[in-house]
């Protein structure tokens, strides 16, 4: 219950929205009828907290209406500018499918907003499927075109640090299609906001 939990409020974050799981005394919705539900443990609650408190920290991130969706236009597709790399075993994919990390990249005029939920140990994509606990945690490489001067990029997670975002060292790079900058993070956690801002 827990695992889906966490795997639906990422999906649904990165895709812009909200949703409402969690109530009161640790209750946790396990149908859409109100009277269904779980309760949690303290600790249980506390994780589905933390997605929520990222939600609000980082919301002009998740819900900024000047974000445009470019994942399968110049991110993932056949047009694309970006490099996300991993182990080969674990594809990185516009729709989320298992065994893979699903990407969701947009752009704003001086921003990318990358969303990575780690979907290795998933072997079902569908949002009420059970899910597993996310325990493989590979390194990534990003590379982002270089789109201005001054280019900056930061990684947080709400499994990460009082959810304190981390400045990623960048490296210039020849990218897919021109300049880039790459950078490592290394440990994919279940679900990643990783943001680059440049003049």
């Amino acid at each position: 219950m827990l695992a889906s939990a966490l795997y639906l409020n990422a999906e649904v974050s990165a895709a812009g929205a909200t949703s409402l799981l969690l109530g009161q005394e640790h209750a946790l919705l396990t149908a859409p009828y109100y009277s269904d539900y779980g309760v949690l443990t303290p600790e249980e609650a506390q994780l589905i907290t933390d997605q929520y408190d990222m939600q609000v920290r980082y919301q002009e991130l998740l819900y900024s209406p000047d974000l445009q969706d470019i994942t399968e236009s110049h991110a993932l597709g056949a047009d694309r500018e970006f490099g996300i790399t991993t182990d080969p075993r674990w594809p990185v994919s516009i729709e989320g499918e298992p065994n893979g990390i699903h990407a969701v990249v947009k752009r704003s005029d001086h921003r990318v907003v990358i969303n990575l939920i780690n979907m290795i140990d998933q072997v079902d994509a569908c949002w009420n499927a059970p899910k597993h606990p996310c325990s493989t945690r590979p390194a990534l490489q990003l590379m982002i075109p270089k789109y201005g001067t001054g280019m900056r990029i930061w990684w947080c997670s709400p499994e990460h640090s009082l959810l304190n975002p981390t400045e990623l060292e960048i490296t210039p790079c020849e990218g897919v299609r021109g300049p880039s900058v790459s950078c490592t993070i290394e440990e994919l956690p279940l679900w990643s906001l990783i943001w680059c801002d440049w003049e």
